[in-house]
C-alpha cells in the first residue's frame, strides 16, 4: 500500500494527507482505518495499475470508524480485470472506498476510471460537486453500514460522465440527491427507502432517468420517471 494510518487502543490520530503522488502500489492508495483515526486529504494524486487479474485495487480507503475528509484529490485507473459487468463481477475495483464510517466529506475530486467510482457503506456522508467519469460499471453507489439502509446521505451537485450501468443508486432513508448532472447512461439516479429528497437532476444520453422508490424491489411503481432499474451495484468486499 502507499500511506496507512490505523488508530488502537482507545488512542487517537490527525494525519494531513496533502500534495502527495501515489502509484504503483498493491491493494489500497491510502488508507484510513478505525476510530479514532482522523485526516484530511487534499490535492493528492492516486493512480492504480489499471486492469490486473491480480487483485481489486482501491485508490482510498476510509474503514472500520475512521474519519476523514477528501477535497480537490485526482484518482483514477482502478480496475479488476475479472470484473466485467454487474452480473460477472466476483469483486469490484474502486477509486473511493468507504466501508462502515459515518460523516465523511467526499467534495471537489475528479475520479476517473473504475469498476465502482464512489461506493459508500455509512451515514452522514456529504458527497458533493465532485466529477466521476469513465465508470466500467457503477458510478456513485451508497448505503448504510454492512450494506444495509443508510441514513442522512447527501448526493448533491456531481457530474457523473459515462456510466455502463447505474450512474447513482442510494439506499436509505431521508437522503438528499439534488442538482447532479448525468450524461451518458443507462441508468441515471436510483433512490431506493423513503422520505428521501430526489430534485433537480439533470440528464443527457440516458434511457431510464430513474427516480424516488419504496424499495429495490418496487421499481415498477416509481413516485417519477422511471419503471426500468440497473442492476444492483457491484461490491468491492
Amino acid at each position: 500500500m502507499g500511506i496507512f494510518v490505523q488508530s488502537g487502543n482507545g488512542g487517537t490520530s490527525k494525519v494531513n494527507i496533502s500534495d502527495s503522488s501515489l502509484h504503483d502500489y498493491q491493494k489500497s492508495g491510502i488508507i484510513i482505518d478505525r476510530d479514532g483515526s482522523n485526516s484530511d486529504l487534499q490535492h493528492n494524486y492516486v493512480t492504480g495499475l489499471g486492469s490486473t487479474s491480480t487483485l481489486a485495487q482501491n485508490g482510498i480507503q476510509i474503514s472500520r470508524g475512521a474519519d476523514a475528509s477528501l477535497e480537490n484529490n485526482f484518482i483514477n485507473n482502478h480496475l479488476y480485470a475479472p470484473c466485467t459487468s454487474p452480473t460477472s463481477c466476483p469483486v469490484a475495483a474502486t477509486n473511493v472506498l468507504v466501508s462502515n464510517s459515518d460523516g465523511i466529506s467526499i467534495r471537489n475530486n475528479t475520479l476517473g476510471t473504475a469498476q465502482a467510482n464512489i461506493h459508500i457503506e455509512g451515514n452522514n456522508t456529504q458527497l458533493q460537486n465532485n466529477d466521476v467519469y469513465d465508470n466500467r460499471i457503477d458510478g456513485i453507489d451508497v448505503f448504510g453500514p454492512n450494506l444495509g439502509n443508510g441514513s442522512n446521505n447527501r448526493v448533491l451537485n456531481n457530474n457523473i460522465f459515462h456510466t455502463e450501468s447505474g450512474a447513482v443508486q442510494v439506499f436509505g432513508n431521508n437522503s438528499h440527491v439534488n442538482g447532479n448532472t448525468v450524461n451518458e447512461a443507462p441508468f441515471g439516479i436510483f433512490v431506493y427507502g423513503s422520505s428521501n429528497e430526489v430534485n433537480g437532476n439533470k440528464f443527457f444520453n440516458v434511457l431510464a432517468p430513474g427516480g424516488s422508490f419504496s424499495s429495490f424491489a418496487t421499481t415498477a411503481a416509481p413516485t417519477s420517471q422511471s419503471t426500468v432499474a440497473p442492476a444492483p451495484p457491484v461490491s468491492p468486499h
